[in-house]
């Protein structure tokens, strides 16, 4: 009787719970397929595969899968059908998406009418898609659209910075084309968002540093990549290459800029400005307020302690300073001038030299062959050491 009776009871109850019971249990599988959702987009770029057993649907799982299919270049041209497929069924799945149309125009000939309405449809569908920014600089430069080019280059480099490493080399040797350099240097001149990556770049890739002084002339003055901060270093890095014209013009640019901003905040741009050699035994001290310079030398110490590089035209030229004794006498104090060459040893100029009073002056002649000149001062000391201040500098033509 009373198992009857308990048997009624469970009964009543799971007829009361049947109707919170089922709820439940869809709540719980939809928690399960939120979770499997959630796993899946973490998973979807690293693990496509692995994404899309979770959740066999997911748009960019396929995209991210077709994406490895392309860049698998092992799996055979098989793999670019294979690829297409998926992004048709990422496409199917989301049709608002911009990567799945990058991987069908990517599969798509170039000669393709197609090919362009897509890049086009694409990049209407999201601008921050860069791998469609790549594919429509590909199809501008072969059909020679420099403009469209160089949009899409800006474009790119706007969405996503990180593809400087890749678009920096191409745009710089491209402004070594004389027709192209015109329409690189308007883009330059407008000051893009990415110039100052571009200048720290150039920096740590100096064997592109000649190509990068191509576009120097064009940087906008005020800009951040105009500074200090990168034209020393660049200025320098050109002239450690031997690279004398590209110095200059990059030199004439950056000077320039500097002097738009506060005079306190000026340094000399070396070496086209007298440049101080600092060593423990000789060397010279700037003292820039009046452009004046103390040499010194240790006790029979000797070596180049002041040198500058200049630009001059063929003909005769006067060097002149004031000299001031502040310790010592030297042993010899000695002017060179000479033409610094690409490559190999730099021959040196027949000079001049004369004093009136505590001026010295220093005549030479350029010849047509020497459109740089390297000026160095060379103080030996004897048994005691030597200082002294050189100050007043002139140079004229005579």
């Amino acid at each position: 009787m009373l198992k009857g009776r308990s048997s009624k009871k469970w009964s009543g109850l799971a007829r009361e719970a049947r109707p919170l019971l089922l709820p439940a249990l869809i709540g719980l599988a939809g928690a399960a397929a939120a979770s499997a959702y959630t796993v899946a987009r973490l998973a979807e770029k690293a693990r496509p595969d692995f994404a899309l057993q979770l959740y066999p649907s997911l748009a960019p799982a396929k995209t991210h899968k077709a994406d490895a299919l392309l860049a698998d270049t092992a799996a055979g041209r098989g793999r670019f059908m294979r690829a297409r497929s998926l992004a048709f069924e990422s496409l199917a799945a989301d049709p608002l998406n911009p990567a799945a149309l990058r991987v069908i125009a990517a599969t798509e000939p170039a000669s393709s009418p197609r090919l362009a309405p897509l890049l086009d449809l694409a990049s209407k569908a999201s601008r921050r898609e860069v791998g469609v920014q790549l594919l429509q600089i590909e199809l501008a430069v072969t059909r020679n659209r420099v403009d469209q080019a160089l949009h899409h280059y800006d474009q790119a480099l706007k969405v996503k910075p990180s593809v400087g490493s890749i678009l920096f080399p191409v745009l710089l040797n491209a402004a070594t084309d004389r027709e192209l350099l015109p329409s690189i240097r308007c883009v330059i001149a407008a000051n893009p968002v990415w110039l100052r990556n571009l200048s720290s770049w150039v920096l740590e890739n100096p064997e592109l540093m000649p190509q990068f002084a191509l576009l120097v002339p064009a940087l906008p003055l005020r800009s951040e990549a105009a500074s200090q901060d990168f034209g020393h270093a660049i200025v320098e890095g050109l002239v450690e290459q031997r690279r004398y014209p590209e110095a200059y013009s990059s030199y004439l640019t950056y000077k320039r800029a500097m002097l738009l901003t506060p005079k306190e905040e000026h340094r000399p741009y070396r070496p086209f400005e007298w440049m101080p050699v600092e060593s423990p035994d000789f060397g010279a001290e700037a003292n820039d307020e009046n452009n004046a310079f103390e040499l010194y030398a240790s006790q029979n110490a000797t070596g180049d302690v002041l040198r500058r590089l200049t630009r001059n035209a063929p003909g005769r030229y006067r060097l002149s300073f004031a000299v001031e004794p502040l310790e010592g006498r030297p042993q010899s104090f000695q002017t060179s001038i000479t033409c610094p060459a690409s490559s190999g040893s730099a021959p040196r100029l027949p000079s001049k030299v004369s004093a009136v009073g505590n001026i010295v002056r220093v005549e030479y002649a350029v010849p047509p062959n020497c459109p740089f000149q390297w000026i160095q001062m060379t103080l030996k000391a004897g048994t005691s050491p030597v200082r002294m201040r050189l100050s007043r500098f002139g140079h004229q033509t005579i």
